[in-house]
């Protein structure tokens, strides 16, 4: 009888910490979601480890002013952090960067690659690559 019950009890560890294990694990909200009064790129914001809490937040951006949210709107839009609260950070919808004619999307503000130098001034665009 004792080793039914010690056969029991391992099999039931086991079993327990196979099932552990196999439940996904999602990061809390980030601290410090984004800053408010901040543009950002939905590619910027989606490759970091919180994926799941700005696909929500991109996806709702989107559909609140009818842009469809499929992987190349919700990369290559910029939006706009109206609040930076963390777990419930709300960002809206400011232009889809692939509707100025432009191929390259939206571009994160550390990559430079939306400045231009005009007659030796350095020009500032947002990062859809229009003029502010």
């Amino acid at each position: 009888m004792v080793q039914i019950t010690s056969l029991l009890l391992a099999t039931a560890a086991v079993l327990s910490a196979g099932v552990s294990a196999q439940v996904p694990h999602h990061p809390s909200p980030p601290t410090n979601a984004c800053n408010t009064g901040e543009f950002y790129c939905g590619g910027e914001l989606l490759a970091g480890q919180y994926y799941d809490y700005w696909k929500l937040r991109i996806d709702n951006a989107l559909r609140a002013v009818g842009q469809v949210p499929d992987g190349t709107h919700e990369s290559d839009s910029l939006f706009y952090c109206a609040d930076g609260t963390a777990g419930s950070a709300v960002l809206q919808f400011d232009e889809w960067c692939k509707a100025n004619g432009q191929n390259w999307g939206c571009q994160p503000p550390q990559r430079d690659h939306c400045k231009t130098n005009v007659g030796g001034v350095l020009v500032e665009k947002n990062s859809c690559c229009d003029v502010n």
